[in-house]
């Protein structure tokens, strides 16, 4: 086991507890690409329980709640003291056991955790990934370190459904290709938001069989596994214009990380291309950025694992180094993908985890991914009201519709909607009202893209025909109370319009055409004839003969 003298300071809302050194039992530090910082800390209480029971406890310096910096340093290196952790506690233990006495155990985990409480719905319209995901972390109350990565697609409409800010990042960040990453810095936690550097040159290099203790690396485990590998990603999306898919093809990404071809091992288990379908009106810009994202998360799940070394705090997430001394298959350049501090009285070590441990890019699930794993999904039905129809710069004929568990009550989706006949210049129109409550589903289970599928009746907007027992009528009836209604009972199919002008079709015993105006005007085709019945005049003019003819002819 590897031993060093080291140093941890504690500050709780900035202010130093320097008296507690020689009590801290053990403290564990964890970060990782894409996931929030934790640390735990277990401190020895002095003296006996019965004598000054837990201590520590009683005080507000650990209270549940308070921000935490630890800063780490060897003994002989009293300038080079580093920020390694900064987080509130979350939770405070307390344990008193015969074998060692009384222990208070502190759970820390990163400011980042405000985003994870709380699960929204929001609307972004007409922005960007980079912009939104900046508004976010913003809105946290958190630093965002330099410039984020490519995310530069504009969005007509992006939709956070549901879901937490923090897993709405970090959706959209793997969608884009971006690890999330957390740096101290500055006596502060940072937050990175990058693309990984596959062209890095290694910044540092690790051996088993070197003697500086500051690179000979312990405890190695470390695998190559070829499963998750593919052999090219090929997206596609629906082409409103050309009503077909379109494809595009992940950009080939050089990923060095040991001596095996990703390549060959792809070819080798058979992967064919892998296809990433989304049937909405998702960009190709953005459907190039998550396929080439997938393809990188496979590369980097082919050589992955962990090694120790003595405690070190200048490597970094995201880094770039090199392993040597450790077999053919594992030599060469890996990626910085977990470090994890462990401090105890046995010294302080740093374990290092290379690789990912699990790819976006394919799993063994039966099916992919909803909403193609573009960002969290929306499932099922939902209702909606429908809020306004617009003309201008409306390609697909949407309308504009509410959700109610949109936060924001200003804020509205557009919408298609679904005809049971829809052609070129052809199909049938009936679009929904302002205010009426519609049904929408989403295509691909993507909150971009609703579709209503139907609208529905309720106390505040009650249909036109009363419900019946024997469901004897069916029909349309307009905004201006144009109707057409069909009746099985009296087996009559009318056409009428606010003011009485109808024309009625009658089957069964009083069969015929009836047709009857405003003005108490009527024409009856039945068995008998054509019978017509005026309240004022009759004119008839022909630019020909007129010719009536029958057996008798009566004028009266």
């Amino acid at each position: 086991m590897m031993k060093g003298v080291y140093t941890i300071t504690l500050s709780c809302q900035g202010k130093k507890l320097t008296s507690l050194q020689r009590h801290i039992v053990a403290l564990e530090v964890i970060l990782t690409v894409n996931k929030i910082p934790t640390a735990q800390l277990v401190i020895a209480e002095r003296g006996p329980p019965l004598e000054q029971p837990f201590h520590l406890s009683r005080g507000d310096f650990f209270k549940p709640g308070h921000r935490v910096d630890i800063h780490l340093r060897y003994e002989d290196e009293p300038k080079n003291e580093k920020l390694i952790f900064s987080g509130i506690v979350v939770k405070h233990k307390i344990a008193w056991h015969d074998d060692h006495g009384a222990r208070l155990s502190l759970d820390l985990k990163s400011q980042a955790i405000r985003l994870t409480t709380r699960r929204k719905s929001a609307l972004f319209e007409k922005t960007t990934d980079k912009d939104i995901i900046t508004r976010l972390i913003r809105q946290g109350g958190l630093t965002l370190k330099g410039a984020i990565g490519k995310a530069e697609v504009k969005h007509p409409q992006m939709v956070q459904y549901h879901c937490s800010d923090w897993d709405f990042i970090l959706a959209r960040a793997t969608a884009n290709g971006l690890w999330v990453l957390f740096h101290y810095l500055e006596g502060k936690e940072h937050i990175q938001i990058v693309a990984p550097d596959f062209k890095q040159s290694p910044k540092q290099v690790f051996n088993v069989n070197n003697v500086d203790p500051q690179i000979v690396i312990h405890n190695v485990e470390l695998e190559v596994d070829i499963r998750q590998q593919l052999n090219k990603v090929r997206a596609a999306h629906w082409d409103t214009q050309k009503l077909a898919l379109t494809w595009v093809d992940a950009q080939q990404t050089i990923v060095k990380q040991g001596t095996v071809d990703a390549a060959q091992a792809a070819q080798a288990i058979g992967a064919d291309p892998y296809p990433l379908v989304h049937l909405g009106g998702v960009a190709p810009e953005e459907l190039r950025a998550c396929s080439k994202a997938m393809l990188d998360q496979a590369r980097l799940t082919l050589l992955r694992g962990r090694f120790q070394i003595k405690g070190r705090k200048d490597i970094t997430l995201g880094e770039c180094i090199a392993i040597k001394g450790v077999g053919s298959y594992f030599e060469g350049q890996a990626m910085i993908t977990g470090i994890r501090h462990q401090l105890n009285r046995e010294g302080w070590q740093t374990h290092v985890q290379v690789g990912l441990t699990e790819g976006m890019s394919r799993s063994f699930e039966m099916c992919d991914p909803a909403a193609a794993g573009l960002l969290p999904a929306i499932q099922g039905l939902h209702v909606g009201t429908v809020v306004g129809h617009e003309k201008e710069q409306n390609p697909q004929f949407c309308l504009k519709v509410h959700l109610p568990l949109l936060e924001d009550k200003n804020k509205v989706l557009w919408a298609r909607l679904a005809s049971p006949y829809a052609s070129d210049k052809k199909g049938m129109v009936f679009r929904p009202e302002v205010g009426d409550e519609v049904v929408l589903g989403f295509f691909n289970n993507d909150p971009r893209y609703p579709v209503i599928l139907g609208a529905m009746h309720s106390e505040k907007n009650p249909p036109p025909l009363a419900m019946e027992k024997d469901n004897h009528q069916k029909g349309i009836v307009t905004q201006e109370d144009m109707q057409f209604l069909m009746d099985d009972k009296e087996k009559t199919l009318q056409w009428m319009t606010a003011k009485n002008n109808s024309v009625t079709l009658v089957s069964g015993k009083k069969s015929g055409i009836y047709l009857k105006d405003q003005h108490n005007n009527q024409v009856n085709l039945t068995e008998q004839g054509i019978d017509i019945k005026l309240d004022k005049n009759l004119t008839a003019d022909t630019g020909q003969n007129v010719v009536i003819k029958g057996k008798k002819i009566d004028f009266k």
